[in-house]
């Protein structure tokens, strides 16, 4: 019985290595998506109708992840977040130096910082247990990883208007539905729901979106079907 216990719990631990090394590379992967937008923003010299909102509501998501990853001692949690902090930053100040409104991204940011800061003032002054912090911070990580997953969401009333996926990006979703399926297998591996509940979500949402690149082909598609 100790010896099947034994193996059991290799077994957990080889399979916990895996997931770690796929959801570090799947998930960065996905970050690195960000250097589409910003290429296209170079390219025409100008922000443009990209939204801003992805890039902070990421960076802030990051920022929390990373914190949870320390409460927790989580060395994936932890490396995937901080990837995702710094290029979330980056990707934010490629998109104000070609805004046109800078001084209303500077004003999302400053209430996300004054945000954030409430936040980690309520959790290390306020809350002292570290298990209450920790499901506090989790309810927090959940929350903010929800809003991140549904933003792309905002550009389905356009799809349905000129039927057309052209706003939406193909990739990103087919990326995001990948990356919530192999968080939410690492979380249920290690029976963290606050890791699992907001990865359900986000696939559910992923194949929403990719539903909709069914329905609905971008101009360029139907036009070569047209021909």
């Amino acid at each position: 019985m100790k010896e099947r216990t034994r193996n059991d719990q290799n077994l957990n631990m080889v399979l916990l290595d895996i997931l770690s090394w796929m959801a570090t590379l799947a998930t960065i992967g996905f970050y690195l998506t960000g250097l589409i937008d910003c290429k296209e923003i170079i390219d025409r010299q100008s922000a443009g109708t990209t939204p801003f909102l992805p890039f902070l509501t990421t960076h802030f998501c990051c920022g929390l992840w990373l914190c949870y990853g320390f409460i927790k001692a989580d060395p994936t949690v932890k490396f995937v977040n901080a990837a995702g902090l710094g290029l979330s930053a980056i990707y934010m100040v490629c998109y104000i130096s070609y805004s046109n409104n800078k001084s209303r991204q500077f004003t999302l940011v400053i209430l996300t910082m004054a945000v954030a800061m409430g936040i980690e003032y309520y959790l290390t002054r306020i809350i002292k247990d570290k298990r209450v912090r920790a499901d506090y911070l989790g309810l927090a990580c959940i929350i903010t990883t929800m809003l991140m997953q549904a933003s792309p969401l905002f550009t389905v009333v356009t799809v349905l208007k000129t039927k057309s996926t052209e706003t939406m990006q193909y990739f990103f979703s087919l990326m995001m539905t990948v990356v919530s399926l192999i968080w939410f297998t690492y979380g249920f591996v290690l029976q963290d729901s606050t890791i699992m509940a907001p990865n359900i979500s986000g696939v559910l949402l992923g194949l929403i979106q990719l539903s909709m690149f069914l329905v609905f082909p971008s101009k360029q598609v139907a036009a070569k079907k047209a021909d």
